[in-house]
């Protein structure tokens, strides 16, 4: 009798059980790190992908980045262009089906990147009464209050302590990975000036012609921003201005009335947050919708012999190549 009395909590276990499984997304097979001899099926190459994106045509996008996940299911790139072509066919049940299987493989992608998905996925009911969709409002209330002290921090921070409103670098001569001075060729005339940020043309360099970078400047305006967590020996609200990258992810930063190099570095900043962290950088900008100043000046020495400056465009063209075409110097 005590047996069959059992029966309505068993099935009640059972059915909480059954409710509380995460769901799953079927990827048409296992990964390869499962199984290193699995078939993983045709690929598409780059463009012929590409295309059937453009062409929204998301079953085939979607069949193509299930075999890119399953040949890196630890890869959160991959789970994320998953993403994107399931949010893009609409199907956001298996969207937040995905975020779960991210997580079963440790491949979650950060706060970020989440915000920069699909408005209409993210405003979906299938989002928000998802345990992943409430996590992610949670987590941006607490970004925004954050944030919103910072701000007021900001405003009251003794102006001492505050960077100059341009702040000059000359010891960031060549500011981006794989950058060289040395013997540069124009891709186009040059306005050769007289000083960093003059407007006296000393000489104008033809297409075509060889120079030398002597050394490089780095003028920017200081962004603000406010760390979200503790970070080493910084704590939680402190106020840090983001100064120059200087290769290789280093950056430069003021903090406390001083610029410091090595507290931070470039992922890091919570809006640059590489995909395979999951916590997103700790250190967010206050006013991200706002374009800082930044420039990068080089001074040139021409076959005429004569020195001046040019500010390194980054217009996507480029004003420079190295001599035999192996690099572009523009940021």
């Amino acid at each position: 009798m005590r047996f069959f009395k059992s029966w309505p909590l068993l099935l009640l276990l059972i059915g909480m059980v059954a409710y509380g499984k995460d769901p799953t997304f079927d990827l048409g097979g296992k990964c390869r790190s499962e199984d290193p001899e699995v078939k993983l099926g045709h690929q598409l190459d780059y463009l012929e992908l590409e295309k059937a994106k453009k062409d929204k045509n998301w079953n085939l996008v979607i069949e193509q980045q299930k075999i890119s996940v399953r040949d890196g299911c630890s890869v959160p790139f991959r789970w994320k262009e998953l993403l994107e072509a399931l949010i893009g066919a609409k199907r956001f049940d298996d969207a937040v089906a995905v975020f779960y299987d991210m997580k079963r493989h440790e491949a979650s992608i950060s706060h970020f990147h989440i915000s920069k998905l699909d408005k209409d996925f993210l405003n979906s009911s299938e989002f928000k009464k998802s345990k992943v969709g409430k996590d992610f409002f949670q987590e941006t209330q607490s970004i925004n209050f954050k944030v919103e002290q910072g701000k007021e921090k900001l405003k009251s921070m003794d102006p001492k302590l505050k960077p100059p409103a341009l702040y000059v670098s000359k010891d960031n001569k060549c500011p981006f990975e794989y950058c060289e001075l040395g013997k540069w060729k124009t891709t186009k005339t040059i306005k050769l000036l007289a000083e960093v940020r003059s407007s006296r043309v000393v000489e104008e360099i033809p297409k075509g012609t060889t120079v030398t970078a002597l050394t490089g400047e780095v003028l920017k305006e200081p962004e603000p921003g406010v760390t979200l967590r503790d970070h080493g020996d910084i704590k939680e609200g402190e106020i840090i201005y983001i100064l120059d990258y200087t290769g290789e992810g280093g950056m430069n930063v003021w903090y406390k009335g001083k610029k410091e190099h090595f507290l931070f570095d470039f992922n890091d900043i919570y809006e640059e947050s590489a995909e395979n962290d999951s916590l997103g950088g700790p250190l967010k900008k206050l006013y991200p919708e706002r374009k800082s100043a930044e420039e990068w000046w080089v001074q040139i020495h021409t076959p005429s012999e004569i020195t001046g400056w040019v500010e390194v465009l980054n217009d996507g063209e480029g004003q420079f190549d190295g001599p035999d075409g192996s690099f572009r110097p523009h940021p």
